[in-house]
């Protein structure tokens, strides 16, 4: 990690089911500006952290700060507005509505009521569906976009919010093979440049991954492995034997 203080910070963060361990002992600081890629193979814990994260699940031990504060016990909602996003698996998008009005219920909900709602800036939406290269399609309903512009919209509702760090859980999935580059595209400047934004990003592809990343942490058997330069985990011994060797 840099020098600079952590905006995301787990400490000994450990999550259990039925007696069997989940997420074990996981500690882990991201700054501003780091674009760290978690791998491992299936059943590894990567989603179960992030459910952690965003309040989806209540740890068993361990502590959760974002940007010093510490926000374990908080619930899901309380923790996005204080600036931590996340994307899913699966598009959560309102298809039915257009591309402009879902970034409008994304601010709506960021800033806290309908009254927001009416003040929200049309140059403000213009603006984040710019930074995803939808700024032509605003008018066009969610639901015709092909899968890779559903996935610019998510991070384009995630953006909304103007969020500290974000989690991207398999952002590529299903995308197809001619979307993959322009998306690809757009997730390099999550955290690019002198952002203030860190990005946490689960992906199978770790060709795209590993290109991203500025860090690597590799999860096996929901402990974390190692964690350092791209360089260094992939040549780890032990990463080598509990990841590459395994099936993704």
């Amino acid at each position: 990690m840099t020098g600079t203080a952590p905006l995301l910070s787990m400490r000994r963060l450990s999550w259990s089911v039925g007696g069997m361990s989940i997420v074990d002992d996981v500690s882990l600081d991201v700054a501003a500006g780091e674009f760290v890629g978690v791998i491992g193979p299936n059943g590894a814990g990567k989603t179960s952290l992030f459910n952690l994260l965003t309040g989806l699940c209540k740890p068993v031990a361990g502590r959760i700060m974002l940007a010093g504060r510490d926000i374990t016990g908080l619930a899901p909602h309380r923790r996005a507005r204080l600036g931590l996003g996340r994307s899913f698996q699966a598009s959560a998008i309102f298809a039915s509505m257009t591309v402009h009005a879902n970034v409008q219920l994304a601010l709506q909900a960021a800033a806290g009521g309908l009254r927001s709602l009416r003040r929200t800036s049309d140059d403000r939406i213009l603006h984040v569906l710019s930074d995803v290269g939808l700024s032509m399609l605003a008018t066009r309903p969610a639901g015709l976009l092909s899968h890779g512009d559903k996935r610019k919209l998510e991070i384009a509702m995630l953006l909304a919010a103007a969020p500290a760090v974000l989690l991207l859980d398999e952002p590529l999935a299903g995308v197809a093979t001619a979307d993959i580059d322009s998306l690809t595209e757009v997730i390099a400047g999550l955290a690019a440049g002198d952002s203030a934004r860190a990005v946490l990003m689960v992906e199978h592809d770790l060709d795209v991954l590993l290109g991203l990343s500025t860090r690597v942490a590799v999860m096996h058997q929901g402990a974390l492995l190692a964690d350092g330069s791209t360089a260094e985990v992939m040549a780890d011994p032990a990463v080598q034997r509990a990841y590459l060797g395994a099936a993704t």
